[in-house]
Formats: C-alpha cells, sequence, structure tokens
C-alpha cells in the first residue's frame, strides 16, 4: 500500500512537471514565412506593475488599457536581389536629436535560425527643422536608400526557452542633405554612423494576460526577455567628422551614447511581442513607456463559448481520423486560426471561397486535447469560431 502511495506521488509529481515547464519556441511556432502577420497595439506612458522573472509566473496586464492603438503588419515579401528576406514592417522611426525622427522599413528574415533583421530601407522624405535652428530655410532630406546589415540582427533566436542568451553587434548609417543657412551649408551630406550592441536573454516564463480593448484576454504561454541596448552615433559632414560647433547647437556629441533596456513578452503565433515594457535606464528601474499587443482571445467563460451560437460547423467531432473538415458559413477567402485551450496557436492555413466542406488534415498532428477554430473572413471582415476535440 505504501509502495502504491509513493508510486502514484510519482505521478503526480511528473504530471505537474509536465504541465509546468518551460516552453521551447522554434520556426515551427511562427509559420509565416509566406504570410503577412497583422497586429495591433496600444502604447502609453503610465506605469505599470512590476514585471516580475523567474519560471511559471503569472503576469496580468489585461487590465493595462488605454493608450493609442495602432494598427501594422509585418508584409510578406520577397526579392531575388536579397534571398533572405521574408518580411518587412514600415512602423519605425529613427531619433536624429531628441523629438526629432526619421521614417525607415525595418526588412526582416524569418527561418530556422529566428526572426532576423537584415537592414533598414529609408524611404525618400524631407523635414523642415526650424522647430530646432529657428530658420524656415533650414531642411533635412534624405534620399531613398537601404542599409544592409552585415552580421544579422536577431529579436528572437532559436530555439528559444528559458536561459537562451544572445548577442547581437551591428552598424548602420543613412545619408542625407542638411541646409542650415546660418552656417553656410546648403544640401551638404550629413551621415548619422551607429553602432549598437545588444544583448538579449530569456529570464521568466509563465502566462501573460493582455488588454483587448477594455477586455483581458486569455492567458497565453509565454518567455520574458531582458534587452539591453547600447548604441554609439557618430556624425559626419561631407564625408569628415561633423564639426563639434554644429553638433552643440543640436544638443548632440561624437559618439554620443544612448542606453535602452526593456522587458518583452513573446508568445507562440506573434511575431510582435505581447507585452513591452520600456525603460530609460540600463537597470530596469525608471519606466518610460508599456506597449500591448491586442490580438488574442478574449477571456470569456466556457459556457458563454459553448452557448454562443455559430454556423461554422466541424466534422467528425471529435476528431478520430487523420483529418477533420469544417463548412463555413460565407463564401469568400478566410484564414483558419487552430489554438489550444491555453490560447497558444498551433496551426494556421489560408483558405479560398467554398460552399463545400474544406478537408484540414491536421489532426494526426495534435495531441489529443481540445481545440478552438476560429475562422476570419477577409472579404466581409467578420469571423465565427467553434471547438473541436482529437481523440
Amino acid at each position: 500500500m505504501k509502495n502504491l502511495f509513493f508510486s502514484l506521488l510519482l505521478v503526480m509529481a511528473s504530471i505537474t512537471t509536465f504541465l509546468a515547464q518551460a516552453p521551447t519556441f522554434t520556426l515551427a511556432d511562427f509559420p509565416f514565412t509566406t504570410q503577412d502577420v497583422p497586429y495591433q497595439y496600444a502604447y502609453k506612458t503610465t506605469a505599470v506593475p512590476r514585471a516580475t522573472v523567474g519560471s511559471n509566473q503569472v503576469w496580468n496586464y489585461g487590465s493595462q488599457t488605454g493608450g493609442t492603438l495602432n494598427s501594422s503588419s509585418f508584409l510578406a515579401l520577397t526579392n531575388p536581389q536579397l534571398p533572405a528576406l521574408t518580411h518587412y514592417d514600415s512602423w519605425y522611426s529613427e531619433t536624429i536629436v531628441n523629438g526629432f525622427y526619421i521614417d525607415y522599413d525595418a526588412l526582416f528574415s524569418l527561418n530556422t535560425n529566428g526572426l532576423q533583421t537584415l537592414g533598414r530601407h529609408y524611404p525618400a522624405q524631407r523635414y523642415g527643422i526650424q522647430p530646432l535652428t529657428g530658420n524656415a530655410l533650414d531642411s533635412l532630406t534624405l534620399d531613398e536608400q537601404y542599409s544592409f546589415y552585415t552580421t544579422p540582427f536577431y529579436s528572437l533566436k532559436f530555439p528559444m526557452t528559458m536561459g537562451t542568451t544572445w548577442r547581437n553587434t551591428v552598424q548602420r548609417q543613412f545619408s542625407s542633405k542638411l541646409t542650415l543657412t546660418a552656417y553656410g551649408i546648403n544640401r551638404s551630406t550629413f551621415e548619422k554612423r551607429t553602432s549598437e550592441v545588444r544583448v538579449d536573454s530569456v529570464v521568466g516564463w509563465g502566462d501573460i494576460t493582455v488588454p483587448i480593448g477594455t477586455q483581458p484576454s486569455i492567458p497565453y504561454r509565454c518567455l520574458l526577455v531582458n534587452r539591453y541596448s547600447t548604441t554609439a552615433d557618430s556624425f559626419y559632414l561631407s564625408g569628415q567628422l561633423a564639426p563639434a560647433a554644429l553638433l552643440q547647437a543640436f544638443g548632440l556629441v561624437q559618439n554620443q551614447k544612448t542606453y535602452n533596456t526593456r522587458r518583452v513578452f513573446y508568445r507562440a503565433g506573434e511575431l510582435y511581442p505581447a507585452i513591452q515594457i520600456l525603460y530609460g535606464s540600463n537597470n530596469f528601474t525608471n519606466q518610460t513607456g508599456f506597449t500591448a499587443n491586442q490580438n488574442g482571445q478574449l477571456a470569456v467563460a466556457t459556457e458563454q463559448i459553448e452557448a454562443k451560437t455559430t454556423l461554422l460547423e466541424v466534422f467528425p467531432n471529435p476528431a478520430t481520423a487523420q483529418e477533420f473538415h469544417i463548412k463555413p458559413s460565407k463564401q469568400e477567402p478566410m484564414n483558419l486560426t487552430i489554438t489550444n485551450i491555453t490560447g497558444s496557436v498551433v496551426a494556421q492555413f489560408q483558405l479560398s471561397a467554398s460552399d463545400s466542406p474544406i478537408e484540414i488534415p491536421l489532426s494526426q498532428l495534435l495531441p489529443k486535447g481540445v481545440y478552438v477554430l476560429n475562422l476570419q473572413y477577409t472579404t466581409s471582415k467578420t469571423s465565427e469560431s467553434t471547438k473541436v476535440v482529437v481523440e
């Protein structure tokens, strides 16, 4: 009897260990190498609870509503001249001096090694800099240009799990035309050359709740990354180091260093972080900003999900064969997302319009359990969902 008791304890301990373990992210968790990956994020500067590090944490940010909601995408892109390129994202800006920015597109490669930044694309743009100089004739103009990195810059490094650390070192630059009437400078070449070192370390894992509008999401299993970044900027005018007097007028110095830290939460199925907490120091104490990715599933009661009327049919259910079928209620192109009961995305499909049941040959790849099928129609922008049980 005693041996049976201890055997049961060991079994229970094994089950607990299995259920409570850090996820390991690989390319299979982000199957978007040929797809657009939309995201929505809200940014605000008010303080939020401190993010604890360690294993099996619970981070509840579902009540952190407010801020400005922005929508963007990692857009799928291929270019024969840059074979590694898979995506780009245009929602970025680079600081010239405090309060003054230029726009750029980040160029990405999503592959078995991770999510890598290959470089930057600067579209043509022109800025009047009278607020900085007091002269309406002064300007900064950029022609379209690319800045490719000699070494890829990782945001996600696969395989990625608790304790994973990676280091990035990169040089980049952009060239512009600067007009400063008071200095007799008329469309002279002005370059900013930047050296950046960034160290990412996975310091925690657990379940996170994000805000979706004014409501909390379901918990998502995620990894917490501490990100340390140091940049050093040098400035050149007509190919020579810019004069100190000129830089002083803009509040700059040569080899100007900037330190930045942030805590970044990544979950499967989202290339953009679920949560970012930004700090103005290198010790995670002076919080300056907070962003929340508002993609996800609302935390509604199980009874509400089951009672929700849906026209989406799935059969057989439970699924015991090597596939199951769905019958959508609308005949238009659609995206199917399959999540497990923790909200983690396990598969995604782009489907064509059909008036017949559509075969989904996936059940043989899924562990036994309950899964949520969410169908997003691309024309009407509507959705419907239901559950399937895999036995």
